[in-house]
């Protein structure tokens, strides 16, 4: 069952006591069916405060229309990764972040674009997670269904299964 969300009404799912962001490896993944291909949108945040710096993000379209990107502080400054191909509005598809020590990357429907590294992770142990959302400012607009989070960096086998359809 997917969850609609609709950026006009501010709607948003979000918890203040969600797993130490300080933890890493994680792996956040999804099935998004996103209403539009424009503006900068977050699906899933797992962040290190209210809604501040983040550990891992399903970021759309922030390096173009109908992209997906996993947005991580690392050290002084932000790293961006961005997958392979894109979405499109009103269609279903499958992305995942992964999120290490040293490197992040993000997968749409399975294929993953090029790691971005970094020297290490600037991450506190305050965390939210947030559905629907980052800040108050930046919500999501379409559904989201089947999201899941993992304590490992899955790898880009397992990632492809996820969007395969297999467990």
């Amino acid at each position: 069952m997917a969850r609609s969300f609709s950026a006009g009404s501010s709607q948003y799912l979000e918890t203040s006591s969600f797993a130490s962001a300080a933890t890493l490896p994680v792996t956040v993944a999804a099935w998004l069916r996103p209403d539009s291909t424009s503006g900068f949108q977050r699906a899933v945040s797992w962040t290190t405060g209210a809604g501040s710096v983040c550990a891992a993000s399903l970021l759309l379209n922030y390096h173009g229309a109908g992209q997906l990107s996993n947005q991580v502080l690392g050290g002084s400054a932000s790293v961006l990764p961005t997958a392979s191909g894109t979405f499109s509005a009103g269609s279903w598809c499958h992305a995942a972040v992964v999120t290490d020590a040293t490197a992040a990357r993000a997968y749409l429907n399975g294929a993953a674009g090029s790691d971005a590294t970094y020297s290490s992770a600037t991450l506190t142990s305050t965390t939210y997670l947030s559905v629907g959302r980052i800040i108050s400012t930046q919500y999501y607009s379409g559904r989201v269904a089947e999201l899941g989070i993992w304590s490992v960096a899955l790898s880009a086998a397992e990632v492809g299964a996820l969007a395969d359809g297999y467990s």
